[in-house]
């Protein structure tokens, strides 16, 4: 049986990942490099230091801190670029510097006016000054858009690109790079599988098995995952990629996709590895989601909402008869693996009592006793009769809040539908608000026992609304509001509003499980959009005030 070979990781998220236009602080950079540290990732590819200040002080301040990846700063084939990485990098425990030559295709070389001889030797005279400067470290070098250069020398007029191909790579070997990387760059026009594509290149720079060979590609027609776990078998054991697949463009080739394709698919984990903590993906994907903002498609493959999720009910009755058997019925790979929860089932209509009952254990509700959460409603009749008609006449996905708001219904007694109604602990009877210079806001509210009334200023009209409500209550140890959300139910400027509130006494962190006894939601629906708003508050205090044993009786 043959040893499995290892392939790097080199992320390049803080540098080719950022080119799509986003800005980030440092603190929020070295977050990020700091899961990539505990993801197991090889190489962090930091920035372009000689570019700006911030890549500077970014690649500095990490090179400090980094314990076991590489620290890569990227430098153009310029003495004085090399200088400022080096630099940037002189107290990194494992330093990369990555020189990059402009664009050698036939196209951009005309383009740019440039000199084919003139870029090779200047190419050869920075990587031998860097391998001088750079003694305890590596070198890469890429050629901007080889692969496509590879795919022009086919044609007869263009030949002539081998032989740059050739000189530029084979002397760049000779002063001794560790890493030579097969860029493609712009992903057009080739005519060629990539691998084809590869083994020309081989061909021309025979002595590419001193090295480690590396492919950075991008997705513009969608191939950036295929073609990097192809290139494996021609000797490619660097791939370069970012988390979630941020970029330029289509983005640059999804670290998660390829990971999970290395290691599930046997046709490549058969044969090779990384050193990737598979567990910490999902919790990386999400960190990147949040400080870049830019939210993952719920299709997305591996890290998607949906990508763990179910909506038929076959498919969800089918994964759980999976369980007990141990196999995956309906996945491609366990959700634990990548450190997310369980499996999502999706509840819609065509949702059945196994998925329900799976997600409302996911909440927190236990049907193991006698009785459910409200008097005389048995566990399987409160599915059978109660939920599933409801959800089966709806024609939308019902989420966690939505779910726990029906459970809640049921736990607390407070809707008059099912036949157990006790009333709400807090009730608003009023409310006053006007603006001179700030917001005032007068509510007036009635308890079992009592008339209360508040009153709070504020810059803020909801902010000014919620502490009144507050001022009358005296709650104490509060839970914070961490989920306000209003939206429009129709379509014009006179349609209701409907306001979600989570409260939660867990930092700022949205938990819908009951099993904690830590968040608490409400709901509001009004034309007025602040009266739906102080309801929906009423409501979830009053949870709180139920699950707490908390008089509402005033202090004066």
């Amino acid at each position: 049986m043959s040893i499995k070979e290892r392939v790097e990781i080199f992320d390049t998220t803080l540098r080719d990942g950022l080119q799509c236009g986003i800005n980030l602080s440092l603190n929020d950079k070295l977050k990020i490099a700091d899961s990539l540290e505990n993801l197991g990732v090889d190489t962090i590819e930091a920035g372009f230091p000689s570019s700006n200040t911030l890549d500077f002080e970014f690649i500095k301040h990490l090179s400090n801190k980094a314990e076991k990846p590489y620290i890569c700063g990227l430098s153009r084939i310029v003495k004085k670029d090399v200088d400022i990485a080096y630099k940037a990098l002189e107290n990194a425990k494992k330093k990369t510097i990555h020189l990059f030559t402009p664009n050698i295709d036939p196209h951009s070389l005309k383009a740019y006016n440039l000199e084919p001889k003139n870029l090779i030797t200047n190419a050869i005279d920075t990587i031998k000054y860097a391998r001088d400067k750079l003694k305890d470290g590596r070198i890469e070098f890429s050629a901007q858009n080889l692969i496509f250069a590879l795919n022009e020398s086919f044609k007869q007029e263009y030949n002539y690109i081998k032989e740059i191909i050739s000189e530029l790579y084979t002397k760049a070997i000779e002063q001794g790079v560790d890493i030579i990387n097969l860029p493609n760059t712009v992903q057009k026009g080739i005519m060629f599988e990539v691998n084809d594509l590869i083994k020309e290149f081989k061909r021309l720079v025979p002595d590419y098995s001193k090295t480690i060979m590396s492919f950075h590609g991008h997705n513009d027609f969608g191939d950036a995952v295929y073609e990097s776990k192809q290139t494996l078998f021609e000797g490619i054991r660097q791939i370069e990629c970012t988390i979630n697949g941020i970029g330029e463009r289509a983005g640059n080739t999804p670290l998660e996709e390829v990971v999970l394709g290395i290691s599930e698919q046997p046709k490549f984990s058969q044969r090779f590895y990384t050193n990737i903590n598979l567990s910490m993906i999902k919790p990386i994907s999400k960190l990147v989601e949040e400080i870049t903002m830019i939210p993952n498609h719920p299709n997305k493959p591996i890290v998607g909402e949906n990508a763990l999720a179910h909506g038929s009910g076959i498919h969800a009755d089918g994964e759980n008869k999976g369980k007990s058997t141990g196999s995956l019925i309906y996945l491609a790979f366990s959700p634990e693996k990548i450190g997310a929860k369980r499996s999502k089932f999706i509840i819609n209509k065509l949702t059945g009592t196994s998925a329900i009952k799976t997600r409302l254990e996911i909440l927190g509700y236990s049907f193991d006793d006698d009785y459910f959460i409200a008097d005389n409603i048995r566990g399987e009749e409160f599915i059978k009769h109660y939920l599933l008609p409801i959800i089966k006449q709806s024609n939308h996905n019902w989420e966690d809040f939505e779910l726990r708001m029906l459970g809640d219904a049921f736990r607390y007694g407070d809707d008059k539908k099912i036949g157990f109604y006790r009333g709400k602990i807090i009730e608003i009877e009023d409310f006053k608000i006007q603006k001179n210079g700030i917001y005032q806001s007068k509510v007036y509210l009635k308890t079992p026992n009592n008339y209360l009334r508040g009153y709070a200023e504020s810059k803020g009209a909801i902010n000014s609304l919620f502490s009144a409500v507050d001022n009358a209550l005296q709650i104490p140890n509060k839970p914070k509001v961490v989920l306000f959300s209003p939206k429009n139910l129709g379509k014009t400027h006179a349609s209701d509003a409907e306001v979600r509130i989570v409260l939660s006494n867990n930092c700022n962190k949205i938990n819908y499980s009951i099993k904690n006894n830590s968040s608490w939601v409400g709901i509001g629906r009004n034309l007025d959009t602040l009266k739906a708003s102080i309801e929906a508050y009423a409501q979830a205090l009053s949870r709180y005030v139920v699950d707490k044993r908390i008089s509402l009786t005033p202090p004066y």
